[in-house]
């Protein structure tokens, strides 16, 4: 009786949240400090269920993925280091998304496009939409298909024919909405780009808070310093193999002089952040 007893009790924990048998390998880049405190924090909730691995450009880990029951990768090159395993996984911050599509879950870098058109055609319900993507993007909007609809038009730009592509796209009023690309950070880039909005009167929907203070109208940003609870929520649900669906916080940042220039109303929200 006291052995079926003990029996019980150790299956009981092995299959609770409480102890996990099963393995972690967490792959993140130790140059960035935030990925460092999430994996901290990962082996001090599971403990030795996880196995932390630092990686560089030419490291080949492919032991530690073959061992591994899940994996737990935070940006591009941990990403690239996981490959195409079969291995249960989840990927966070990856600038490209096309590393979602082996992944049991994903978070890309910047807040996905259904988030972003979510929020332009809620401020914006009766605007045109033009999606403009580069040589860098321009395969992602095959991935946000299902975002697409029939006011919303995709322009190419040739970062070669900078200047004259953002004249023809900036010829008819719309909604401009620039798909993340380091190319849009420039400087000389983005002046064009706000000069060309003011004389245009074509709000201008970005990706980065600096964009944002530089003098477009808007940007859609995630909140990173808030996302360790929904990790290790998404951590748990799969050893619990339960389905989780879970939004990362995210909010909007919105340039006030240039708002009061287009003398746009905008829906009150939450998530909305006024700067000058």
């Amino acid at each position: 009786m006291i052995k079926f007893y003990f029996f019980f009790i150790i299956f009981f924990l092995l299959n609770s949240g409480t102890i996990f048998a099963k393995k972690i390998t967490v792959f993140f880049r130790p140059d960035i400090k935030l990925y460092q405190i999430w994996a901290r924090n990962i082996k001090t909730e599971f403990q030795d269920s996880v196995i932390l691995i630092p990686v560089s450009a030419k490291d080949d880990n492919s032991l530690s993925i073959a061992d591994s029951d899940f994996i737990v990768s935070f940006g591009d090159r941990a990403a690239q280091q996981i490959g195409n395993s079969p291995n249960k996984k989840a990927i966070f911050l990856v600038s490209d998304p096309r590393f979602c599509e082996k992944a049991d879950y994903c978070l890309t870098l910047f807040p996905d496009l259904n988030i972003t058109l979510s929020q332009v055609r809620r401020i914006f319900p009766k605007f045109p939409i033009k999606l403009v993507v580069t040589q860098r993007t321009k395969d992602w909007v095959e991935i946000y298909k299902k975002s697409l609809h029939s006011n919303l038009e995709i322009q190419k730009l040739d970062v070669g024919e900078i200047r004259e592509d953002l004249r023809k796209i900036f010829k008819s009023k719309s909604v401009i909405v620039l798909l993340p690309d380091p190319v849009f950070l420039q400087e000389k880039i983005l002046r064009e780009i706000v000069r060309l909005s003011f004389i245009t009167k074509c709000p201008v929907v970005g990706f980065s808070k600096k964009m944002v203070n530089y003098g477009i109208l808007m940007s859609i940003n995630y909140k990173y310093e808030d996302f360790l609870p929904f990790i290790m929520k998404i951590i748990k649900a799969n050893f619990n193999k339960t389905k989780i669906d879970i939004t990362f916080p995210y909010y909007v940042v919105v340039n006030k002089r240039v708002l009061d220039f287009f003398n746009i109303k905008i829906p009150k929200s939450n998530n909305i952040i006024y700067v000058d």
